[in-house]
């Protein structure tokens, strides 16, 4: 089934795409990029969580081990039916200390709404295949990296990495923004993102 729907894939986006993803959905797209290079035209990734890379430094092992602490702590919270303190506690993890009772209303309510979402992804162990340099060597295309000024550490350590690792590639940070860049200052992202594209 998986490779039928592979086959019709490769008709429905021809010809190659500009391919953006942000967060997981990076990560998603950096495994299509390595996987089906011939799809791609143009990448760009914000911030792509693939946390084997952080693994190549003593100092991304340890952002790694505080990762995946983060994690188990938020599962708990979860399986101890405390969605609010689960919920404020990945937010916390991802856009750093203090993000959650910066968030207006709204988003709070989104967040609440997909608890459930968010539930599997504290818990699961395998989320994040392994990735090496030289899987990242695969991505053929032009890639733009997409860092947040006040973004947690980490993503700036993958994104080092990636840096050195991709064949063709280009970084941009975007200003006052964290990790959900494109909601923090959605002017600069897509100035970034569409001036990117334009070259390509």
């Amino acid at each position: 089934m998986r490779e039928t729907w592979l086959h019709s894939s490769r008709h429905l986006i021809y010809p190659p795409v500009h391919l953006i993803g942000h967060s997981y959905g990076a990560f998603i797209a950096f495994l299509v990029a390595r996987d089906h290079p011939e799809v791609i035209r143009s990448l760009t990734l914000g911030e792509p969580p693939i946390m084997p890379l952080l693994k190549t430094t003593p100092e991304g092992e340890a952002l790694l081990t505080a990762a995946i602490t983060r994690s188990i702590a938020t599962s708990e919270a979860f399986k101890q039916g405390n969605d609010e303190e689960g919920v404020r506690r990945f937010v916390n993890g991802v856009l750093g200390q203090g993000s959650y009772e910066k968030l207006p209303p709204p988003v709070l309510k989104r967040l609440m709404d997909n608890a459930q979402e968010l539930k599997g992804e504290a818990s699961s162990r395998d989320l994040f295949p392994p990735t090496t340099c030289e899987d990242v060597q695969k991505v053929k295309s032009p890639t733009l990296l997409l860092d947040g000024e006040r973004s947690p550490k980490m993503f700036r350590l993958i994104n080092d990495r990636l840096e050195h690792c991709l064949p063709s590639v280009e970084r941009a940070t975007i200003p006052a923004a964290s990790h959900q860049m494109e909601v923090d200052n959605p002017q600069a992202f897509n100035e970034k993102v569409l001036a990117f594209i334009a070259k390509h």
